[in-house]
């Protein structure tokens, strides 16, 4: 990893997946990389836009996204498995050591991967990165 408090654009969103991965058997399955097929519950680590803006010499702001992806849309406690997943996300990063600060987070929504229509939020992390080549 880099220096402390700034990664690579890949460093952070490895970190970020394993801080997440399963701890219990009850725990969301977590991807790392986009999916065309989703087994809800499940986290998804990317990045959204804007992904990179300029924050000083060779470093910029990224936006690491964790999509919390709770279920297809059907009746049942989908928005309960929703708070419950953005909760453990907001705790577990928290708790990694690496210091994310304070993420926003969308209002549960339908988002389409796969052309199928999930429930699903966005906890948004703003990363302070450096790109691969400037390491």
């Amino acid at each position: 990893m880099s220096a402390i408090g700034v990664l690579t654009i890949t460093d952070a969103r490895e970190r970020a997946a394993a801080a997440l991965a399963p701890q219990s058997e009850t725990d969301p399955d977590v991807q790392v990389n986009f999916v065309d097929a989703l087994n809800p519950p499940v986290l998804m680590v990317g990045w959204t836009d804007p992904w990179l803006e300029p924050s000083g010499m060779c470093r910029f702001v990224a936006r690491l996204t964790i999509w919390c992806v709770a279920g297809r849309l059907e009746p049942g406690d989908g928005v309960t498995t929703l708070e419950g997943m953005v909760s453990l996300v907001v705790d577990r990063l928290q708790a990694d050591g690496y210091g994310w600060g304070l993420p926003t987070v969308s209002a549960p929504r339908v988002y389409a991967f796969g052309q199928i229509d999930y429930l699903a939020a966005q906890v948004v992390y703003p990363v302070h990165v450096t790109t691969e080549e400037s390491t």
